[in-house]
């Protein structure tokens, strides 16, 4: 197994997601400060998908995601997993919806404010989603 160095431009990226997650933390939803904070993490998104195009492909990874020469894409297991992941969350949102009152029922997003209730939620939860962000458009 190979292990991966961190180079300084990842070093770089996780000490912004890091002090922008703690900026964010301070931040009020729908305010123009949390505004800014959620339109900087998008930037740095595409700032870092912009680099990895020009960077160019990855030997071993365009073989892996390329489809077989002249056969239609083929869509693994792990599609699958996240088409029954993704179903089975939109199959609970909804029937919590419809369920009646919020409070014997509540959605996702209603049970996630107690973690957004305080500083240190509210920065683990946005570093957590531009960490995710980072993932996908980096891998």
């Amino acid at each position: 197994m190979t292990t991966r160095r961190l180079t300084p431009g990842a070093a770089a990226a996780a000490l912004a997601i890091t002090a922008l997650s703690v900026a964010a933390a301070f931040t009020r939803p729908f305010t123009l400060a949390a505004d800014v904070a959620v339109t900087l993490a998008y930037a740095g998104l595409a700032a870092a998908l912009v680099a990895q195009r020009r960077a160019g492909p990855v030997p071993g990874v365009v073989a892996r995601r390329s489809p077989v020469a002249g056969g239609p894409r083929r869509f693994g297991r792990r599609w699958l997993a996240w088409a029954a992941s993704l179903g089975i969350v939109a199959a609970f949102e909804l029937a919590s919806y419809l369920q009646g009152p919020r409070a014997a029922h509540p959605t996702l997003s209603a049970m996630l404010d107690s973690l957004d209730a305080t500083h240190a939620g509210r920065g683990a939860a946005f570093a957590a989603w531009a960490l995710l962000g980072w993932y996908l458009v980096t891998r």
